[in-house]
């Protein structure tokens, strides 16, 4: 990276070590009524040593040209009404890895795939999963500090205050439910000459999850936060459980040289976060699609 105010080039590398994985998993297939009736059974465990994590942060800092802001964060203007500029001392934020001493992910799944009759068909699976930091992860905390800890910016990104020192060990790995539930129903009109229809619907239930690492809720009590519990909820990171429903009606001739389909997607307009951070206060994230539906037609060549 290059300073602004002296255009030295700084060099900024990060590093982590290997990652070993120990896995073991047991399961079981079987087939009933003339194999008509699928059934398969797993149990897994995965134990990681230097677990590589990779996520957004700062990996150092550097001076650089920009606006300056006020204590609510907004630019300060000159009288020309254009934002004052100064050498300011920067992060350099980065996609990187670091490691996490030990981690565990064991986990039950169940699949089942039926047709009950000709033109039907019934699959899915239930699984639960339980994913957590099972060693000491000491760490610097990295969830908007600046609000959490009432700091100031510098102080927030300084890798050597001890104040956001935590252990992160017992905390939920992300994006990863408890338990979770998928069945699909099909059903296909065979129209003779007039070619085929498909029905098809989904319905697909996860449950409450942690959208980071940090499972802020869980820190409420072991860390110096100069806010309220309820106040720090108001950015958390844990995610509700949703369900999600989504059909289809598709149409083709005999050739199936083209088809014509109608459908929707997250028919009850869930809003589900995929991805969560948050500074001074204000949660951001991504978010999945909400409710939409449409009609699309191909061709098969």
């Amino acid at each position: 990276m290059v300073n602004d105010r002296t255009g030295e080039v700084s060099r900024f590398e990060t590093q982590f070590d290997p990652e070993k994985v120990l896995t073991l998993e047991l399961g079981a297939k079987s087939s009933f009524f003339d194999n008509s009736l699928n059934l398969q059974a797993a149990f897994f465990y995965t134990d990681y040593t230097d677990m590589q994590y990779a996520s957004v942060g700062s990996i150092g800092n550097v001076e650089r040209l920009s606006p300056v802001e006020d204590e609510n964060g907004a630019p300060i203007l000159d009288d020309n009404g254009m934002p004052i500029l100064d050498y300011q001392n920067q992060p350099v934020i980065a996609y990187y890895t670091q490691n996490v001493p030990g981690a565990t992910i064991k986990g039950l799944e169940f699949e089942f795939d039926w047709k009950p009759y000709q033109n039907g068909r019934i699959s899915g699976y239930a699984t639960w999963t339980h994913a957590r930091v099972t060693e000491d992860w000491i760490t610097k905390w990295d969830y908007d500090p600046e609000y959490l800890f009432g700091l100031s910016y510098e102080d927030s990104i300084d890798p050597q205050n001890t104040l956001l020192t935590t252990n992160l060990k017992g905390n939920d790995l992300a994006m990863t439910p408890r338990f979770t539930a998928n069945v699909s129903y099909t059903h296909s009109f065979d129209l003779g000459r007039f070619g085929f229809v498909h029905g098809w619907f989904n319905l697909s239930w996860k449950d409450k999850s942690y959208t980071t690492i940090w499972n802020l809720d869980k820190h409420l009590d072991d860390m110096d936060f100069t806010v309220s519990d309820e106040a720090a909820l108001y950015i958390t990171d844990k995610r509700d459980a949703y369900t999600m429903v989504n059909a289809s009606l598709k149409y083709e001739p005999q050739s199936q040289a083209w088809y014509a389909e109608v459908f929707i997607n997250n028919a009850t307009d869930e809003v589900v976060q995929y991805w969560n951070n948050t500074g001074k206060g204000i949660n951001k994230g991504s978010f999945g699609m909400p409710r939409y539906y449409g009609i699309r037609a191909g061709f098969n060549f």
